[in-house]
């Protein structure tokens, strides 16, 4: 039987494994003659063709998340660890320092709509990835939201398939644009966001906070949904029946549940709210 010659850990284990798709997949190896893709594309046989595309589309993708720090850390935690399984590079700017989750940028600024803005423009700015997916700190993302590619590079995207959860788990969906299910080419998102901040007046401001939702805009629904957690800190209303709606054709599909009930998830119980 082979063993090692000396003790290991499974920790260890796996930052090794993790330092070395870092530097192979992440082309880091300083004397490389070519990158990674090079590789695979070189060696691949030709019914690879459908997997590499796949791979491609991967590569391209990438995450940034924003964060004011006041979720309860149950809640942090539990999502910051759905992220970091999907396998994406992250880019997490923070109003208090997180060296472990992702690449981190530390904006030493007070809560707030602009403050909010400029953590979505820092983000933008410090990630190298083409398709972006925008990815709050209180909501939990299901795989299948990853799997979609934005087929217009001048387009908005945004994934219609998420329920608002409440922490009795009561749960209701509608047909809406959200910036936690945006997605998009990084090129149109830093021209949309640079005027964004640009332009920002706290006295005017209309609670906006999708870009061109609607006429520039396009929506689609992953296969399971993303689970929007509901708490004390949210910057939008909650609303959980039609009467909370002032105008009500906003409401388009209303419907309610129990967090138990939603496919793709198996969450009993919300006691990590």
């Amino acid at each position: 039987d082979f063993g090692f010659p000396y003790p290991q850990s499974g920790r260890q284990i796996e930052h090794a494994r993790k330092m070395s798709r870092d530097i192979i997949i992440g082309n880091k190896y300083p004397q490389a003659r070519h990158d990674f893709n090079w590789l695979i594309r070189k060696f691949k046989p030709p019914e690879f063709e459908d997997i590499w595309k796949a791979i491609e589309h991967k590569s391209q993708k990438g995450i940034i998340y924003f964060t004011d720090n006041q979720l309860k850390l149950s809640i942090a935690h539990k999502v910051q660890r759905q992220l970091k399984s999907i396998g994406l590079p992250i880019v997490s700017v923070s109003l208090k320092p997180m060296p472990h989750f992702g690449k981190n940028i530390h904006l030493s600024l007070q809560r707030g709509y602009e403050t909010y803005f400029r953590q979505i423009l820092a983000a933008l700015e410090a990630s190298t990835s083409e398709i972006i997916y925008f990815c709050e700190h209180d909501v939990l993302y299901h795989p299948s939201h990853f799997e979609f590619t934005p087929p217009d590079k001048t387009k908005f995207y945004y994934n219609q398939n998420w329920w608002k959860i409440r922490k009795d788990g009561f749960a209701v969906h509608w047909d809406a644009d959200q910036v936690s299910g945006l997605v998009a080419y990084r090129d149109v998102l830093l021209d949309y966001y640079r005027a964004k901040v640009a332009s920002f007046d706290k006295d005017s401001f209309d609670r906006k906070f999708e870009p061109a939702s609607g006429e520039g805009s396009l929506s689609w629904k992953s296969e399971y949904p993303n689970l929007d957690i509901r708490h004390d800190h949210n910057l939008t209303y909650n609303k959980w029946s039609l009467d909370h709606f002032r105008k009500k054709d906003t409401a388009k599909n209303f419907i309610e549940s129990t967090i138990d009930k939603i496919s793709g998830w198996n969450i009993k119980t919300i006691d990590f709210m």
